[in-house]
């Protein structure tokens, strides 16, 4: 038997890991920050702007059901339902982040550093959930490495990143220490863990892994993967953010912006080739390997 591509994960499933990632990453990012910078004021707009990419990716992924009472039966067997356990942690991100808005704006004291924290556990669950949720389909050898869970999650915290140093760049968020250095580190390992999971990839036996590899290297996904995922989506950054950390600039807002833009096109196109070209292994190569 010959691989068979997987149809049931496409573009919508795309833009959610995509948005709910960057949104996570956003609100991580930005409480982890002012926790260390000692702020006890956050920015609404930072944060509302996280959770909406949470929700518009969560309702993308509703979508893909067709019909509101068949998201409703989903999202409530959460026993058996990926989508049902990724909504709900996005649900709770979203609850606690209104509740600490809520205790910050009433002066709320310690409940304030506690909610901070579990708004940023709650965030990291919500990145790191696709990759892992990718990386337990048994049958899809191109999302078998272990190299996948972490590349997306780091996807996810550069997206969250990079919006912040563009609100830095265009409007002060005075957290004392540079955000560009950070987003640069992120762009270094997203690099690095892409090339770490392409080497596995390349060098795989399994017939559906190598199918799905030429699809990215040589088939149709070849220039949204190549082109956008890498040389838009990491050497641009690299350039925009390294030239914000070692020289300074009179135009950082802009290097800021095109490398922010460079990293979410890049986070975006990477999952969307890696689903794109995924392929069911055969019965065979199954049997054996288990």
């Amino acid at each position: 038997m010959k691989p068979q591509a997987q149809k049931e994960w496409g573009t919508r499933v795309s833009l959610d890991f995509f948005l709910g990632g960057a949104g996570a990453g956003l609100i991580g990012a930005y409480l982890l920050a002012a926790l260390l910078a000692g702020q006890r004021r956050l920015s609404l707009g930072i944060l509302i702007t996280g959770v909406v990419l949470v929700i518009f990716g969560a309702l993308l992924l509703a979508s893909e059901l067709g019909r509101p009472a068949n998201a409703v039966r989903s999202f409530l067997n959460a026993g058996t339902s990926w989508m049902a356990r990724g909504a709900g942690l996005n649900f709770i991100l979203v609850a606690v982040v209104v509740l600490l808005l809520i205790v910050e704006r009433m002066g709320g004291g310690g409940w304030f550093d506690v909610l901070a924290v579990l708004a940023i556990v709650a965030a990291a669950l919500v990145a790191a959930y696709p990759g892992l949720v990718l990386y337990s389909s048994r049958d899809i050898g191109l999302w078998r490495s272990a190299w996948l869970p972490l590349l997306f999650f780091v996807y996810s915290l550069a997206s969250g990143v990079g919006l912040l140093v563009m609100a830095d760049a265009w409007q002060s968020l005075s957290f004392g220490f540079s955000l560009a250095k950070v987003e640069l580190g992120l762009v270094l390992a997203a690099a690095l863990l892409l090339a770490l999971y392409c080497s596995g990839i390349a060098g795989s036996k399994a017939a559906g892994v190598m199918q799905g590899w030429r699809q990215l290297i040589q088939g149709k996904l070849r220039v949204a993967f190549v082109t956008g995922g890498v040389a838009v989506g990491l050497a641009v950054p690299l350039f925009c953010f390294g030239d914000l950390t070692f020289a300074a600039r009179e135009w950082a807002a802009l290097l800021a912006t095109a490398g922010t833009v460079g990293v979410l096109a890049g986070a975006f196109l990477v999952r969307y080739c890696l689903l794109r070209a995924a392929c069911h292994e055969p019965l065979g190569f199954l049997s054996k390997a288990s």
